[in-house]
């Protein structure tokens, strides 16, 4: 009998940094007082994303410009971090939700 290493992926549907967030916060890496920093200065990069794609006035720009925040965010964070949850939290730790976003 051969030995062999399985490993258990689990697959959601949830953007990568919605994934990095909630790992980092569970595991420690992110703080309290750092999500209520990322909390507050979202939406300003909502707006800057409506301003450019749509206009920051109407609420379907808005609306559409929180999702794009979400998926720029989780394509940097994946780009940068490799996929690393770890690496991704660290990253959400130490910089701004607009770094994160350009």
């Amino acid at each position: 009998m051969t030995n062999s290493t399985q490993q258990l992926t689990i697959q959601t549907d949830q953007p990568f940094f919605e994934q990095a967030l909630r790992h980092g916060f569970i595991s420690g890496i992110i703080t309290h007082e750092r999500v209520k920093e990322i909390i507050a200065e979202t939406p300003e990069g909502i707006v800057q994303i409506a301003g450019v794609f749509g206009n920051k006035y109407l609420r379907p720009s808005i609306e559409e410009a929180r999702v794009r925040i979400v998926h720029l965010v989780s394509l940097y964070l994946q780009a940068t971090c490799h996929n690393d949850l770890d690496k991704a939290a660290r990253s959400l730790q130490n910089q701004s939700i607009i770094a994160h976003s350009r």
